[in-house]
């Protein structure tokens, strides 16, 4: 029942192999439970659903918790708190890879000296990036993404400045060396054009995802990061 034996207790656990008309099929009933324990969560948020869909005003809050609850519930999350002999194993592994690849343990920020210091982007981390304007926060934050991407990670970018359009446009001018106030002005040559196509072409298969809009709550933001 997602690995937490203390939420059941050992002597429940002996009382079902005690039951079990064959004790080698107790990780069968095991399953059994657990289907069931699901179909209770569905009923149940079902209900609060129903309730919280009269009483609640805030569109934006009655679908975050519509679907952050039913997430949890498809990823059977119980608990987010784990005993620290869980974590050990996944720790060490992660020092021998390392050992073993001379690779740094988080994913590339593309920045080696930036990698020297903080061995990547490690899961579960906030990151801050701060810094005056004009000081060239946006075009770190673009290396870097590109870099993720092409580790073969996953990378979802929400801009609460520019819309996902905007993005991709100063993304594909930035690596073909031209301006974007040029691009939006039309002064741009044939050669050019040219460079922007071919830079725009190595971002087709990328897993980059870009919001479509600037204007998202916090409780979006989360929502979306959850489901990615």
């Amino acid at each position: 029942l997602g690995g937490d034996l203390s939420s059941v207790g050992i002597s429940y656990l002996g009382s079902v192999l005690s039951e079990c008309p064959i004790a080698g099929m107790a990780k069968n009933y095991d399953g059994i439970i657990k289907s069931w324990a699901i179909r209770r969560r569905l009923s149940s948020y079902a209900k609060h659903l129903s309730i919280f869909c009269e009483e609640e005003e805030d569109m934006g809050k009655l679908l975050f918790y519509a679907r952050s609850e039913l997430l949890d519930i498809e990823r059977c999350k119980e608990v987010s708190m784990q005993r620290i002999g869980e974590i050990i194993p996944e720790v060490i592994y992660e020092v021998i890879s390392a050992m073993e690849t001379g690779k740094i343990a988080g994913s590339p920020t593309g920045y080696q000296d930036i990698d020297r210091h903080t061995g990547g982007w490690s899961n579960g981390s906030l990151i801050i990036i701060a810094g005056r304007p004009g000081m060239g926060k946006s075009a770190w934050l673009k290396a870097t993404i590109e870099a993720v991407a092409e580790g073969g990670n996953t990378v979802c970018v929400i801009s609460l400045e520019m819309s996902g359009h905007e993005l991709v446009k100063r993304h594909i001018s930035s690596n073909a060396g031209i301006s974007v106030d040029d691009i939006n002005r039309g002064r741009i040559s044939q050669i050019q054009l040219r460079s922007f196509i071919d830079s725009a072409s190595r971002y087709y298969e990328s897993k980059i995802y870009l919001s479509r809009s600037s204007k998202f709550t916090i409780a979006e933001i989360i929502q979306t990061a959850r489901v990615m």
